[in-house]
């Protein structure tokens, strides 16, 4: 089955807004029968950040990719927010060479995720926090966060609380 999803990635600075916001769009194939999906995407800088040290330039463009395990169960009891936070893996995020902003997630490493499914609903997101990763324009790095929302309305998911598969 073929699904297209939009999604936005957004840097969070604590007690400050953030002035970049980086969207994508791509489609998402996912096999009949699959257990392990790699989903990646382009994201692009739609603003750019204040211009500090380690900046975002408008246009950079970045790559990502995690991979999910389609098998893996909600670990969450409420009917409200399937929790899959178990199923993903290799989360991976890289500047493009032809960056003109400075900021280089490279040094980073993600160690805590979040991936939620909004029950009846249309909406998937990832949440990734992280150590090791510099600055942006002075702010620590806090966190990125994908949204996934189906085009169509008729893909719902549905949570029957813990025990459930992503499947």
């Amino acid at each position: 089955m073929k699904s297209k999803l939009g999604s936005a990635l957004t840097f969070h600075r604590p007690l400050a807004l953030w002035p970049a916001v980086l969207v994508l769009a791509f489609a998402l194939a996912v096999p009949a029968g699959a257990a392990v999906i790699t989903v990646s995407g382009t994201i692009t800088a739609t603003s750019a950040s204040g211009g500090g040290a380690d900046t975002i330039a408008l246009g950079d463009v970045f790559d990502y990719s995690f991979t999910f395990d389609d098998t893996t169960i909600d670990s969450d009891v409420q009917t409200y927010n399937a929790n899959f936070s178990t199923g993903v893996s290799a989360v991976s995020l890289q500047r493009r060479a032809g960056n003109t902003g400075t900021w280089n997630p490279a040094s980073g490493t993600f160690n805590w995720i979040n991936f939620v499914a909004g029950a009846n609903s249309d909406s998937i997101t990832l949440q990734l926090k992280g150590t090791g990763f510099p600055n942006v324009d002075g702010q620590s790095f806090f966190d990125v966060g994908l949204s996934f929302d189906w085009l169509s309305t008729t893909r719902n998911f549905v949570d029957t609380g813990s025990g459930q598969t992503f499947a």
